[in-house]
Formats: C-alpha cells, sequence, structure tokens
C-alpha cells in the first residue's frame, strides 16, 4: 500500500513517525512524508529515504487578524495541494502525527477517499490532532486517555536503536544524572540545577552529563564551578542511546518523546515541564507518570525548596527501585509494529 506520514514543527510528532514509517518500509509499503517547507522535517526526513511532500504552510494558531483572516484561506489552498498530490500518489491511508502540517492533508482525506489515521502523542490533544480525529478512520493515543474520540491507546513509539538498548537493573553512587532541557535546552534548568546540584557533586554522590542547549555550553559548565571535573556538558546529545545508557536517573522536561524514551529505558526522573507549552500539556504528560509512582515532578512556579527535596527523593536508591519497577509495569513495547499492524488493517 500507499502511505502518506503527515508530522512536523517539533522532534516530538517527527520521530514517532519515522519509527512507524521504518517498520511500513520494512513490510514493503511505499512510503511519503507531508511537511512543511522551512520545517525541521525538511532537514530531519530526507536522511531516513522517504519520499518528502512540501507544502507552504504557517500555524494555525497566530496573533494578530490577518492571521485570523488568512488562515481559512491559506488552509483551503493547501488542502487542495494535498488532495491532488493524495490522488496523483494513490495513498491509501494517511498517518497524522500532529503539527500544523497535518491539518490540510487530514482534511483533504475527506475529499479523495483516502483513509485516516490520528496518532496524538500528548496526554492533551494538539489543535490539529482534536481537529481531525473527529472524522479519523482510526485514533491512537500515547498516553491512556479513556478512549476519548473512541481513541485506542497503543503507546507512543521510539526509536529502535534506542528500545534494543541495554537496561540498567539497578544503580550504586555515585549515580549518573542525565539532564536533558529538550533539543533546544532550557535556561532555567542551566541556571538552577548547577546550584543545587554542586553539593552532591562535592560528596561525591552523582556524576552529570548535562545537555543544554546550543550556545549555552560555556556558560553551563561554569555555573558548576569546582565541581565540574565530574561534570560533561553537551549543546546537543546526538548519541541518546549511549546517554541513556550510561544513565541511573535523569532530570528532564516533559515532552512525549522523552518520556517514552525514559519509560522504555526504566529510568526514574525528576520532571520539570516546560510551563510554556501549548495547553500545558507537559504537566498532563508528567502527571501520567506519578500517578503511576514512576516518576516525581517539580514546577517552576514552587518554591526551590521544593525542587531540593525532589533531587533528594530522586536521589534515594529505593525511591528509584520503585520507580524503575512501575516504569516496567507501563511500558508498551513494539508501539510502531502495533501502529503498522492498524493502519495496514484501516487500507485493507
Amino acid at each position: 500500500m500507499n502511505f502518506v506520514i503527515m508530522a512536523g514543527g517539533t522532534g516530538g510528532h517527527i520521530f514517532p513517525g519515522i519509527s512507524l514509517a521504518k517498520v511500513l518500509q520494512k513490510r514493503g509499503h511505499t512510503i511519503y512524508w507531508l511537511g512543511a517547507k522551512g520545517g525541521m522535517e525538511e532537514r530531519i526526513v530526507r536522511q531516513y529515504g522517504i519520499r518528502l511532500k512540501l507544502l507552504t504552510v504557517k500555524p494555525m494558531r497566530g496573533k494578530g487578524i490577518m492571521r485570523k483572516l488568512t488562515t481559512p484561506f491559506s488552509l483551503f489552498k493547501t488542502m487542495w495541494q494535498a488532495r491532488r498530490f493524495m490522488v496523483k500518489e494513490h495513498i491509501d491511508v494517511a498517518v497524522s502525527m500532529g503539527g500544523y502540517v497535518a491539518a490540510p492533508g487530514g482534511l483533504a482525506t475527506r475529499f479523495c477517499g483516502t483513509r485516516l489515521v490520528v496518532h496524538e502523542q500528548n496526554s492533551v490533544f494538539g489543535m490539529t490532532n482534536r481537529l481531525l480525529a473527529k472524522h479519523a478512520d482510526k485514533v491512537l493515543t500515547g498516553f491512556d486517555l479513556n478512549g476519548l474520540y473512541q481513541s485506542q491507546w497503543v503507546g507512543n513509539p521510539v526509536r529502535a536503536s534506542i528500545s534494543r538498548t541495554a537496561k540498567k537493573v539497578d544503580s550504586k553512587q555515585p549515580f549518573n544524572v542525565l539532564i536533558m532541557g529538550g533539543s533546544l535546552g532550557a535556561q532555567s534548568l542551566n541556571r538552577l540545577l548547577p546550584k543545587w546540584l554542586t553539593k552532591y557533586l562535592h560528596e561525591d554522590v552523582i556524576r552529570i552529563w548535562h545537555q543544554c542547549g546550543k550556545g549555552n555550553a560555556v556558560r553551563t559548565k561554569e555555573a558548576y564551578g569546582d565541581a565540574k571535573d565530574n561534570v560533561r556538558v553537551d549543546d546537543f546529545i546526538h548519541n541518546m542511546s549511549k546517554a541513556y545508557s550510561w544513565a541511573d536517573v535523569c532530570i528532564a522536561r516533559a515532552g512525549a518523546l522523552t518520556l517514552a524514551e525514559i519509560t522504555a529505558m526504566h529510568i526514574p526522573a525528576l520532571l520539570v515541564p516546560f510551563p510554556q507549552a501549548v495547553d500545558d500539556h507537559q504537566t498532563r504528560n508528567a502527571m501520567y507518570l506519578v500517578n503511576h509512582e514512576a516518576a516525581l515532578i517539580w514546577s517552576e512556579k514552587d518554591d526551590e525548596q521544593q525542587l531540593l527535596a525532589r533531587i533528594e527523593q530522586l536521589f534515594d536508591a529505593q525511591n528509584q527501585a520503585a520507580m524503575r519497577d512501575a516504569l516496567k509495569a507501563i511500558y508498551k513495547p513494539h508501539v510502531a509494529n502495533t501502529m503498522a499492524d492498524i493502519c495496514e488493517e484501516v487500507g485493507a
């Protein structure tokens, strides 16, 4: 069959789509990718041998009266472009992984007989997937959302290189602490964590690998002061399999992709949701793990003494063992294969 993956904007949409595309490719299907010109997907997807169709499309969310007035016309134009593409390439199934570029493609399926599958990675439906879920043939979710939009909970796919990585079964001091602020880093984590973790470095309780975001390495390294010999700081970690296999615990943002990966690797975590995330979805993501006693959470609006208390909890070996067991219990393996099975059934 012919499939098109529709996703863009962030790695949290793109990389799960790539995981699905690779499984479908191995099964002999033809895979296309619908993306936005100038989007992150234009650079990333080409590396995987996937045929790329780019639309000139802008986010539906936007400020200003002109954006609000022109959005319907722009959406209609790109929807018709997507329809022509799907008819020309005889697309059997379109899969929306989210991001504004999926909106015109998803709407186009209503006018060309193409089946539509929606996969929502976060615990709150994004605007595009919320729109498309209402007429999708199948709705899948990364979190258990109690059948919202008649959805099926399948989990979030992770990269095969990560799912195949050996997992730690226990940990001993000094603990290896992986700090991840997302692909662009997190200024608040870069500022706060050295302040509160230096004591543990001096006491030889921990070692640190800190992803700080582009251009922040020198400043972040210096923030650890004379304890920086036990700290590795990188703008961006390219080999996440190596980082995850090294880590005993992590302190991270709560994007859906990050949570899927630390769940797959059974890594106890202190989650610090990005406070400006749309619809505060990172807090909702984090609370899913917290409610299953699989992670800890600290909000940036809370007192810093609470952050120190959470760090102390994270560094307790018994707490780590309990969280690791909880992560094993909620982990859904082989998600990309499950999604591929469902996509084939929809297209049959």
